[in-house]
């Protein structure tokens, strides 16, 4: 309040609100002034939606990612950047394993998302020689 009310001491937990502060020097304290403090919710991870794993004909996979959040993002590792609620992030190699956080238009960032493990992939080649069989 802008008079009297509680003294905070630096550990008490803060919500969204106004404040009032103040300083004392030499025992002479200031006028209060109001500060407005906006505490920002902890952002999601992002989900891992699917995992596109390697095959035969992919040699690298990708993942899409959902619940993004809204406005302009920056998913991390990688800087890629976007503003969409879900992205496809491609390029990724086998036996690596990959986890992702967003950071907001804000600067908050989220929490990690869920390891994505890529698998290696081998294709069966057949290295047998091939016998043709001719019969009368």
């Amino acid at each position: 309040a802008s008079t009297g009310g509680t003294l905070y001491t630096g550990t008490e937990t803060l919500v969204t609100g106004t404040y009032y502060a103040s300083q004392t020097v030499n025992g002479c304290e200031s006028t209060r002034t109001s500060v407005s403090v906006t505490v920002n919710t902890t952002l999601s991870a992002p989900i891992v939606s699917t995992i596109h794993q390697l095959t035969c004909s992919v040699s690298t996979a990708s993942v899409d990612l959902s619940g993004l959040p809204t406005g302009t993002w920056t998913i991390n590792p990688g800087n890629i950047t976007g503003n969409t609620t879900t992205t496809t992030i491609s390029g990724l190699l086998p036996g690596n394993t990959y986890n992702y956080t967003v950071i907001n238009s804000l600067g908050c960032e989220s929490l990690a998302s869920s390891d994505i493990t890529i698998s290696d992939f081998i294709c069966a080649t057949d290295d047998s020689p091939s016998a043709v069989s001719v019969s009368n």
